[in-house]
This record gives C-alpha cells, structure tokens and sequence, in this order.
C-alpha cells in the first residue's frame, strides 16, 4: 500500500500544560467555560508548501502533518524529529498525556466503478445482514489494545475526490481514481516525560505496527489487481 500522510499528535500532560498570561487571569477571576477547560487564544498554525508540511500548536496540544512522498520510513521520523525539536527548543514540551501516530494508505485498484468495489468491500469485510442491501458507502473501524498502546483501523473504497475533500491538507493531482483506503494509527496511553530517546523507541514501535497492518491488509486486496 502507499503511504499517503501521517499525522503527529502530542498531547501534553495537564499538570504541566503552559499556563499563559490569559489562562492565569482567567483562572483568577474564576472563569468558567461550558465543557471546562480555558481561554480560547492564538495558536502557531504553519503550512510548509514545498514540503507539504504543516504544524499547529497550542496550549495542551502538538499536531504535525506530513503529506510529503518520502522513500523511506526513516525520512518520515527524520522529519518528525527535526520539527519537534525545534518546537521544544521554543516552548518545552515536557509530560506527554499522549502520543499519537495516525498513517493513512491507499492501494489502487483496477475494478471499474466505485459500486463494484464496495459491492467487493461488504463482501470480504462485513457480515451480511438484508438492512445493508443499498449501502453506498462501506467502512469497518476497529481498535485493538495492546498494552500501553491502542491501535485504531477504519478502512474502506474510497474515490479521489474524498480523500482530497476529507483528508489532505496539501493539493496533490497524482491521486487513482478508485482506491482501498486504510487509516492506522498507534496512540501510547501512557505519561511519559519527552525526550529525544522517547520519541525515537515511540516512532520506532509505531511506525513497526502501522506498516504491518498496512501489509496484511493490502494483501487481502491484491487479487483484485490480478
């Protein structure tokens, strides 16, 4: 299957989540918002082009988005940790509540229409029940604990346009016309403190699960190319 993007989610510890000069107000004068949590204030929200590349920041979290057509798994963590250490260097990221790495696939096939491919989809993937006869649109999502980590899987058909639409943050034109699409992400639930060496055994165990899944069930798949 063909990596398409990954996305990087940190979400910091809130014990230890930057107080700002407007959280502190806000919590002196007993401020209060429906849901909880604080002020809503500016975050660094940048979109790298070339690379297609983009990070947000914020208070009690850290997203990065990677749609640029590496070679090499490897490149992929190059970047991660480029970006983040820069990020650290300016506003230390300290205990992590949460890591998340979220990796979208696609596989192109060679079956005519849309209609045929999820007609292909239910039948491989999905228990038959008569309620499901006119589905149009096909999805199976799963999570599967794994000790200190949760890895979620939703697959389906899916067509350019929605993967432009519903997905990408950067254009790309290059995209098939029909494709199976796959979503893998690994979360690590537990707190931890970051560091270099920290995200490195992270990345290295995740980016190990995402890419197998992703061959197990692009191997369910290759026939329909045959």
């Amino acid at each position: 299957m063909n990596l398409v993007q990954i996305r990087l989610r940190i979400d910091f510890d809130k014990k230890t989540v930057l107080r700002t000069p407007a959280h502190k107000v806000f919590d002196a004068l007993g401020g209060k918002l429906k849901g909880g949590g604080g002020p809503i204030e500016p975050a660094a929200d940048i979109k790298f082009e070339d690379i297609k590349t983009a990070v947000k920041w914020d208070y009690d979290s850290c997203k990065i988005v990677i749609e640029q057509d590496y070679e090499q798994y490897e490149q992929y963590q190059d970047a991660l940790m480029k970006l983040l250490l820069m990020i650290d260097s300016a506003a230390p990221i300290g205990r992590m509540q949460s890591i998340l790495l979220d990796t979208n696939w696609m596989l192109p096939v060679t079956l005519a229409d849309y209609a045929s491919l999820n007609a292909l989809y239910k039948q491989k993937m999905i228990i038959h029940h008569d309620f499901m006869n006119d589905a149009s649109d096909s999805s199976v999502i799963l999570d599967f604990a794994m000790g200190d980590y949760i890895l979620h899987h939703q697959s389906g058909p899916m067509q350019s346009e929605q993967l432009r639409n519903d997905w990408l943050m950067f254009s790309r034109k290059d995209l098939p016309k029909l494709f199976m699409f796959l979503n893998v992400a690994i979360k690590q639930i537990k707190v931890v403190d970051y560091s270099k060496k920290e995200m490195g055994n992270f990345f290295k165990t995740a980016f190990a699960h995402c890419r197998s899944h992703s061959e197990g069930f692009g191997s369910i798949w290759e026939v329909v190319n045959e």
